[in-house]
Formats: C-alpha cells, sequence, structure tokens
C-alpha cells in the first residue's frame, strides 16, 4: 500500500518538476475588440515573469496590438512557463538574452501539444506547426525572419488538406491552392507579387476543369472560360480591368 501511495506523489511530482523555473502570466489584458459580428480577445496589456519563490523578476507592457513596449528588469535564460488556471501547462517558452530562442511549445488544456514554433532572437523562423487536439495537424508555415517565406498549408480536422499557399519575403508568390472538403482540389491561383497572376483554374469535385479565369495585376482582364463537366465550353466572357465587357454563350 505505501509503495502504491508513493508511486501515486511521484506521478504527480514529475509534471510539476518538469515545468518548475520560471512563470509567465498575463496579468492585465486589453479590452475585447468588436470585429462585425465577431469580438476578438484584447492583447495582453501586462505580462510578469516570477521565479520559484513567486518573486518577479521582469515585467513586459505591450499596447493594443499585442507589439511590446518595453521589458522592466530581465528574463532569464532558459526554459519559461504559463500556465492555465487550473494548474496545467498552456505554453512552454525557451529565452536567451531575454529574447525567444529555439523551440516554444504551445498545449491544450488537456495536455495534447497544440503547436510548435520556433524562434531565432524573438522572430519566427523555420517551420511553425499547429495541432489540432485530436493530434492532426491545423496548419504548418515556414518563416524567415518573422515572414512567411515558403509553403503555407492548412489541414481540415479529419486530415484533408484545405488550402496550400507559397510565400516569399511575406507575399503570395506562386501557385496558390484550394481544396474541397473531400481532399479533392478546388482551385489554382497564381500569384505574384501578392497578386493574383496569369490563369486561375477552378475543378469540379470530379477533378475535371470547370473554369479559367484570366487575371492580371490582381483584376480580371482577358478572357474566362466556364466548362461542363462532361468539358464542352458552356459560356466565354471578357474582362477589362475587372469589368466584364463581353459574353457569350
Amino acid at each position: 500500500m505505501k509503495r502504491m501511495v508513493l508511486a501515486l506523489v511521484v506521478m504527480m511530482i514529475i509534471p510539476v518538476l518538469a515545468f518548475a523555473g520560471i512563470t509567465k502570466k498575463v496579468v492585465e489584458k486589453h479590452p475585447d475588440i468588436s470585429s462585425g459580428e465577431k469580438v476578438l480577445p484584447g492583447a495582453p496589456k501586462t505580462v510578469i515573469y516570477s521565479d520559484e519563490s513567486g518573486k518577479e523578476v521582469a515585467k513586459e507592457l505591450y499596447d493594443e496590438q499585442g507589439n511590446l513596449l518595453e521589458t522592466i528588469g530581465a528574463i532569464p535564460d532558459g526554459t519559461v512557463t504559463e500556465y492555465y488556471d487550473n494548474g496545467s501547462p498552456l505554453a512552454v517558452y525557451n529565452y536567451k538574452g531575454g529574447k525567444l530562442e529555439g523551440t516554444s511549445k504551445g498545449y491544450f488544456e488537456s495536455g495534447a501539444l497544440r503547436g510548435e514554433w520556433n524562434y531565432k532572437n524573438s522572430l519566427l523562423n523555420g517551420i511553425v506547426q499547429e495541432y489540432y487536439e485530436n493530434g492532426k495537424v491545423r496548419h504548418r508555415i515556414e518563416y524567415k525572419n518573422d515572414l512567411r517565406d515558403g509553403p503555407c498549408e492548412l489541414f481540415l480536422e479529419d486530415g484533408n488538406p484545405a488550402v496550400s499557399w507559397e510565400y516569399k519575403d511575406g507575399m503570395r508568390e506562386g501557385l496558390n491552392k484550394v481544396y474541397y472538403p473531400s481532399g479533392a482540389l478546388h482551385f489554382v491561383l497564381p500569384y505574384q507579387n501578392n497578386e493574383r497572376e496569369g490563369i486561375v483554374r477552378e475543378y469540379y469535385e470530379s477533378g475535371t476543369l470547370k473554369a479559367e479565369y484570366t487575371y492580371k495585376s490582381g483584376v480580371q482582364d482577358g478572357t474566362t472560360t466556364h466548362y461542363s463537366e462532361d468539358g464542352t465550353v458552356q459560356s466565354t466572357e471578357t474582362y477589362k480591368d475587372g469589368k466584364k465587357i463581353d459574353i457569350k454563350e
């Protein structure tokens, strides 16, 4: 019986020890923001860092957009943990020289992994990956110096792809793809300098071509062709600077 009690105590202590050290806590937030019908949670306003004794070692102040205004004190090098109100870990960060460095991880209240973010000098660098609580990937994005740079993939909770974008220096560049909930390809959209440029192709869920749209500098300009699922042309339209100027059926 004593051995069983000891084992239970050890199991309860291990998670606490794993995240022991400096703790991070948001003690004040900016007011919530109304955006149409949605209410977005306000950004953190004051964040406190405390040592194991509960003594404050650093404080961060943020503006309403979530931008850091000031750091008072010094965040020690090493692991910093943020907790839910129930005591389970919300996130584990790594700091060096007062900056986020290396991999930070976030967790659901259940303890399941919520995300992994890679930092260099407090800027996102490398792959950022977030998960659904069932363990499937929610999105996977590549960053360079805090800007999206490379593939950006979003997935549905069942694992099927939702969208796939390509970025260069924070702007969409190359082929972007949108999928049906089934995982079948829906749209292929070419981008150049963050604007649609070239032929946008839309597909039926069966995989056959549904329509082709011509874009220049982000607006429809040129011929648009619509197809029936058997491949025959249904109609053609002509656009100039985003305005329809002709249609043939």
